[in-house]
């Protein structure tokens, strides 16, 4: 019996055993309340939410290195589940890109699959070649991704393109400088500094274009409709500033003063997005109520969710990297990680709720 515990321990102890077990234990779970679950072409989004969470915030909470393997090794399995299914939807020839905003949605991907590489890496860099493997992944991802941008850079220039624009676009900015997070975790020093400072003033001329793009559509909307019909994917537009700033952070592509000013633009928009958001609350709650105004589960609610640990992330190793002692930084730093699982809790709550339903309904239907 001691040789069997002490055998299981060491199992349990090794990377590719632990993946096998949670694996198994993932799948029944999977089978049971999410197989009637259609994934979207957004729903990298979930696993970017997820991920920068765990990996900022769950350090934070004193987590065991054993702990952050297997929330490690659950990120990476949650990825592999609803990429597979996409595959198989995408396979069956199904239409999941049949818009722009569902085709810019791949840089869900990129970036989801970047934060599986960082979070990994962190807590299991003996795993180097995987780490590798999953980060040329999230490569081909991203080079397959500039046919969209491409296709509808050319359309706008052609006019052909009369779409409703939102912050969807600005996942150009979320896929570049993911790369830019990637290649510095991989490479570090081996790739020249102005290879990391292009990626990053690429992405950079990406967010004012895309930026450009929404105001010129939400310019000609009525005033009076505006909050309204303001979207979730708009919380991009500080979050792109925050992943850009993080970029700049990681890869010493710049100065203090450049990753200051970043912080300060970031900073601002996210205090004018959340006011925009919280007018949009109060219009909800007096619309729909509690239930069907803001109890309701959308992939594109876990963008909010991306942004604010995006965000937090930014601060914190700012604020470790200048110790400016400013009371805002050092606020947002020292407690920003319990907004942020706040929020993913919460959001989690709503999209459990709703998996439960379409389970339930699904089976009232099948009797």
């Amino acid at each position: 019996m001691q040789d069997f515990w002490v055998h299981w321990t060491s199992l349990s102890h090794s990377p590719f055993a632990l993946f096998a077990i949670l694996f198994l234990f993932s799948y029944g779970i999977y089978h049971r309340y999410f197989r009637f679950i259609t994934p979207v072409a957004e729903s990298g989004s979930l696993v970017m939410a997820l991920g920068i969470a765990a990996i900022t915030c769950l350090p934070q909470f004193n987590f065991s290195s054993f702990m952050l393997l297997v929330s490690a090794l659950l990120l990476l399995i949650v990825w592999l589940f609803i990429a597979i299914r996409l595959l198989q939807i995408y396979l069956r020839q199904e239409r999941i890109l049949a818009n722009w905003s569902q085709r810019f949605s791949v840089g869900t991907w990129v970036a989801a699959t970047v934060m599986v590489v960082l979070f990994v890496d962190q807590v299991e860099s003996t795993l180097h070649g995987f780490i590798v493997f999953l980060g040329m992944i999230a490569v081909i991802i991203y080079l397959g991704y500039w046919r969209v941008i491409l296709s509808f850079t050319k359309a706008w220039l052609r006019k052909r393109c009369h779409v409703k624009v939102d912050g969807t676009l600005l996942l150009a900015v979320i896929a570049t400088q993911a790369m830019v997070l990637l290649l510095g975790e991989l490479f570090r020093d081996d790739l020249p500094l102005y290879l990391y400072q292009t990626l990053i003033l690429l992405g950079i001329f990406f967010y004012f274009s895309a930026l450009i793009l929404i105001l010129r559509y939400f310019l000609v909307i009525r005033h009076a409709t505006l909050v309204a019909v303001w979207p979730n994917a708009n919380h991009i537009i500080y979050g792109a500033l925050a992943i850009t700033g993080l970029a700049m952070l990681r890869t010493d592509a710049f100065s203090i003063s450049v990753l200051t000013v970043m912080w300060w633009l970031s900073a601002i928009c996210l205090f004018i997005v959340m006011i925009i958001d919280i007018a949009r609350l109060v219009i909800r709650l007096r619309l729909k109520g509690w239930r069907k105004g803001v109890f309701v589960y959308t992939t594109s609610q876990l963008a909010r969710n991306f942004t604010v640990g995006m965000f937090y992330t930014f601060t914190f190793e700012y604020d470790n990297l200048t110790y400016t002692g400013s009371v805002l930084t050092e606020g947002v730093a020292n407690y920003g990680q319990y907004a942020v699982v706040l929020l993913l809790i919460i959001e989690l709550m709503i999209a459990f709720s709703f998996v439960f339903t379409v389970n339930r309904n699904q089976e009232e239907t099948s009797r």
